[in-house]
């Protein structure tokens, strides 16, 4: 009679000999064990991309909402006089504005230069010495109560005005954005998913055919189903809690790559400050996930 009959139901769970079959499991069919591991650790750092994405997206937009501000860039040609003048006829829309600044383009232009001297400190290298790709422009404080567009189509009628950029316009894209790529999340989120508990199904399924004999045996002679059942849902759970685990430092090293290489651009958070939320986040999925590969696998060999 086999190892397995041998510590049969009477023994109770006994969870090293539970633990030990689980282990044993998973060597004797390594292969798929490996392919399971590592396909769902990638579905994890997917979902744990897209995760951060949005986090970050709030992150960098997180003041977007309380600035009733808009950009008024004047006509390459003005020189900072005329831009003067312009900033005094939009000042006279006293029922629309609340506050103008001007920001000339050389200051514009020695900003970004101490902006980007430490990560860049070559870029603006190009540029001849009087050289100056910047314009002249209005940051415009409107009243509450008025709406961005209708300051705007006020702005262009105002000779000089070459464009104008509300903030309340690119918070509105970036909602656009979080929605389209929570959307794209939420889709991406239901085939991994069923594509991991696909593989983990396989895997566990191929340890229980070579040992369907036994597990019915047992079945036949008393053995309760969970005594039968428990080393095929540790399986499952081993495999998720090593793919969370190889997935969560994989994605530490792709963030902190993709960090250093947008830095600059834009503000990150640290990776210690979503780790704790990410970690637990990956267990969670894997654990779970593992183990709804392993019920489904068992669901046939588990009848009398």
């Amino acid at each position: 009679m086999s190892k397995f009959l041998k510590h049969k139901h009477n023994r109770g769970f006994a969870p090293l000999y539970q633990l030990e079959q689980a282990f044993s499991g998973l060597w004797s069919n390594r292969i798929m064990t490996v392919a399971s591991i590592l396909v769902l650790a990638a579905c994890l750092v997917v979902i744990g991309s897209f995760y951060l994405v949005i986090r970050n997206i709030n992150y960098n937009t997180r003041d977007f909402s309380h600035l009733n501000k808009v950009v008024a860039y004047i006509d390459e040609d003005y020189s900072e006089k005329d831009a003067g003048i312009v900033k005094t006829k939009v000042s006279a829309l006293t029922e629309l504005v609340e506050g103008v600044s001007l920001i000339t383009k050389d200051q514009t232009l020695k900003e970004e230069k101490e902006k980007y001297q430490e990560q860049y400190p070559h870029m603006f290298d190009v540029l001849d010495e009087d050289e100056n790709p910047y314009r002249h422009s209005l940051e415009i404080t409107y009243l509450d109560g008025v709406e961005p567009s209708e300051l705007r189509a006020e702005l262009e009628k105002i000779e000089g005005v070459a464009h104008v950029v509300a903030y309340q316009d690119i918070a509105n894209s970036v909602t656009q954005l979080k929605n389209i790529v929570s959307k794209v999340f939420g889709s991406f989120i239901l085939v991994l998913f069923v594509i991991t508990v696909f593989v983990i199904i396989l895997t566990i399924r191929f340890v229980v055919v070579s040992h369907r004999e036994e597990v019915k045996t047992m079945r036949y002679v008393g053995a309760t189903v969970p005594f039968i059942a428990t080393p095929y849902v540790l399986e499952g759970l081993l495999i998720g809690l090593f793919a969370a685990g190889i997935a969560f430092f994989a994605q530490g090293f792709l963030y902190g790559y993709i960090e250093s290489a947008m830095s600059g651009a834009i503000t990150a958070l640290p990776y210690s400050e979503v780790s704790g939320i990410v970690l637990p986040g990956f267990l969670a999925i894997g654990s779970v996930t593992g183990i709804i590969g392993s019920l489904l696998s068992l669901t046939r060999y588990l009848r009398v």
